[in-house]
């Protein structure tokens, strides 16, 4: 891990105050902050960008996530869980909480990624967010890295009992009718189990190519989440220009 200039150690000590955690070694908040972008003009071999962090704290997010709505929530089955979790882990979501944050103020990035008036994309702020999520569970471990993830998400992340009772069959629905002038449809890949406990895997196929996976109890629950990792489909291919025609 690269050394951190005396310059930038008052930007990070800055940001220390504003997400309300000190680091025992300030050095993990940095390399959580150093974009690949940066790496391409700075001369310093031995500085590595924060897509390592950002894979390991993908993976300390969803587990907190998972536990908190696991203990909030006693009554709700398997699939209403899987849906309040998205509402979390979501990339639009990382992407609010790392505006929160200001993470935008302190993200390292190259000159081709920080023009001067236009704002930085929310897929480089949401893996910011989660990189930091894996600098404080690298510097303070799990049980200081949940309760920081847990006072993000209720100060930070809109009602979730809201957001998870979307009908993302009928957002899809809509989104294809405007685009396609067509319906998306529902392929039942499976149904596995006896018949008073299937699970069920379908896709919902977007202009009759596959576009998300779903699976649960039911057909309608499956549906949904067919539905939903499908509009998560197209939010990436729109965010990263490879949308298909």
């Amino acid at each position: 891990m690269a050394k951190i200039r005396e310059e930038d150690k008052a930007r990070l000590y800055e940001l220390e105050d504003t997400i309300g955690y000190k680091f025992r070694d300030i050095t993990h908040l940095y390399q959580a902050l150093i974009h690949r972008s940066y790496i391409n003009e700075v001369v310093d071999r031995g500085m590595e960008d924060n897509e390592r962090y950002e894979f390991m704290g993908d993976a300390v997010l969803e587990f907190i996530a998972t536990k908190y709505l696991f203990e909030k929530y006693p009554d709700d089955p398997e699939g209403m869980l899987t849906t309040k979790r998205s509402c979390i882990v979501d990339r639009a979501n990382c992407a609010r909480i790392a505006r929160k944050f200001h993470l935008a103020d302190f993200i390292f990035l190259g000159k081709g990624e920080s023009q001067e008036g236009k704002g930085i994309k929310r897929s480089i702020l949401s893996n910011a967010f989660e990189a930091l999520v894996s600098a404080v569970y690298f510097d303070g471990g799990m049980e200081k890295c949940e309760a920081f993830v847990i006072a993000a998400i209720e100060k930070y992340t809109p009602d979730i009992e809201r957001q998870s009772s979307r009908n993302f069959k009928a957002e899809l629905q809509n989104y294809v009718q405007r685009k396609y002038q067509k319906v998306p449809a529902y392929r039942v890949v499976s149904a596995v189990g006896p018949d008073h406990a299937k699970t069920f895997e379908v896709t919902a196929l977007v202009n009759g190519k596959p576009y998300g996976k779903g699976k649960g109890p039911s057909k309608k629950t499956a549906q949904q989440k067919a539905a939903r990792n499908a509009l998560k489909k197209i939010k990436k291919e729109k965010e990263t220009g490879k949308a298909r025609r």
